[in-house]
C-alpha cells in the first residue's frame, strides 16, 4: 500500500468524514456518520483471488442495511469502472459464501436450495463503492463499463443488440480538484480544508493565501487530514516547518507559515548585510568583510535547499545576487 493510500484510509476511517465524502461523490445524502461500522477491508473472493479496499464500511439505518466503500486513486487509471465493478461483485461473492456456509452448518435447507447454497427467501446486501480522485491531471479515463468494451468488431446491428444486453455499470468518481468552490464551501467536517488545499497544491502562493484566509481552522488541524495532504502534493520545505508544530495529534499550519516567512525575512535582511559590506569594500573597506558575505552565502545555500531547489538553481541565484565567479561558486557548493 502506498503512501498515499495510508493517509486517505486513515483520514476516512472517521464516520463523519467517510459519510460527507460519500454523499459528495453520489451527489446526494444517502448516508449519515451514526449508521456507519467498520467492515474488514480485505475480501475474498472464489478461487483464493483476495482484495483490500481502501475504505469499506457497513451502514445500517433502521431495517436496512448495505456496504459502502471508497477507492482513492491520486493518478488516473483507465481501467477503473471495470476494476471498481469487480470490487463490487467480491462484495457479493463473499456474502454468497458466508450465506452459503450458515445452511451448511445449520442444515437448514434442502434440494435445490441445498445445492445452491441460498434459499429462497435469502437477499444480499447491496453495495456501492465510489472513487475518489486527488490528481493534477483532469480524469479523463472512462467512467462506464460500455466506454471500455469493444462493440466495434461485430456488424452494426449487432454491435447494438450486444450493447443493449450487456448491463452498463457507472462509476462514481469525485474529482477533488476540480470541484467546485461553492460545493466545498457548504462541507462541514475539516475534508473541507483538506480539499481546499489540494485544490491550492499547484500554487505555493495560493496555498499560503488560503491558510492565511482560514487561520482559525488549519492553526488546530487534525494531523491525519495534514497526512493526507502532504502524501498528495509536496509541500517541501514547509513540511519541516509543520512537523515542529505536530503535537497531541494536531499540527499548526499558520505557525508553520509564520516561521518560514521570518527565515525568509532574516535571509533578505543577510543579504542585505552583504550588499553593505561589497559597497564598503569598494570604499576601500574591504578587510573584515569578506566572512560575513560567506556567511551570508552559506545561509542563502541552505534556505535554497530547503526550498527544495537543486544545485544548478542556487548556482545561477549565487552568481547572480552576489556577483560571483562560477568557479568560485562551485567550489561553495
Amino acid at each position: 500500500m502506498g503512501k498515499v493510500d495510508e493517509a486517505f484510509n486513515r483520514c476516512l476511517s472517521e464516520n463523519h468524514r467517510f459519510a460527507e465524502c460519500f454523499n459528495l461523490a453520489v451527489g446526494k445524502s444517502v448516508i449519515e456518520p451514526e449508521g456507519l461500522s467498520d467492515k474488514e477491508r480485505t475480501v475474498s473472493g472464489r478461487h483464493g483471488r483476495k482484495k483490500e479496499n481502501d475504505c469499506i464500511k457497513e451502514y445500517q439505518h433502521q431495517v436496512f442495511c448495505g456496504i459502502v466503500g471508497i477507492e482513492g486513486q491520486n493518478k488516473v487509471c483507465i481501467p477503473m469502472a471495470a476494476r471498481n465493478y469487480i470490487y463490487e461483485a467480491m462484495r457479493y461473492d463473499e456474502q454468497l459464501t458466508e450465506i452459503r456456509k450458515a445452511h451448511r452448518k445449520n442444515k437448514d435447507v434442502e434440494g435445490a436450495e441445498y445445492l445452491a447454497g441460498f434459499a429462497a427467501t435469502d437477499r444480499l446486501i447491496p453495495v456501492i463503492i465510489v472513487c475518489v480522485y486527488f490528481g493534477e491531471e483532469p480524469w479523463n479515463a472512462p467512467t462506464s463499463l460500455h466506454e471500455l468494451l469493444d462493440f466495434q468488431g461485430s456488424l452494426s446491428e449487432r454491435q447494438e443488440v450486444f450493447r443493449s444486453l450487456v448491463n452498463d455499470y457507472q462509476l462514481r468518481i469525485l474529482d477533488v480538484r476540480r470541484m467546485d468552490e461553492d460545493r466545498i464551501s457548504t462541507m462541514t467536517t475539516d475534508l473541507k480544508h483538506l480539499f481546499g488545499m489540494i485544490q491550492c497544491s499547484d500554487n505555493k502562493t495560493r496555498l499560503i493565501s488560503y491558510l492565511n484566509n482560514n487561520k482559525k481552522e488549519v492553526s488546530d488541524l487534525d494531523e491525519d487530514i495534514y497526512d493526507t495532504l502532504e502524501a498528495i502534493m509536496n509541500l517541501g520545505t514547509l513540511k519541516e516547518k509543520i512537523e515542529e508544530t505536530r503535537n497531541g495529534g494536531r499540527v499548526n499550519m499558520c505557525k508553520a507559515i509564520e516561521d518560514l516567512e521570518k527565515e525568509l525575512q532574516e535571509l533578505g535582511e543577510a543579504k542585505g548585510r552583504t550588499k553593505g559590506r561589497i559597497e564598503g569594500r569598494r570604499e576601500g573597506k574591504l578587510e573584515g568583510k569578506l566572512e560575513g558575505k560567506l556567511e551570508a552565502i552559506s545561509t542563502t545555500i541552505r534556505i535554497l535547499r530547503q526550498l527544495g531547489k537543486d544545485d544548478t538553481f542556487i548556482l545561477d541565484s549565487i552568481m547572480k545576487e552576489f556577483q560571483m565567479e562560477r568557479e568560485v561558486v562551485l567550489s561553495l557548493l
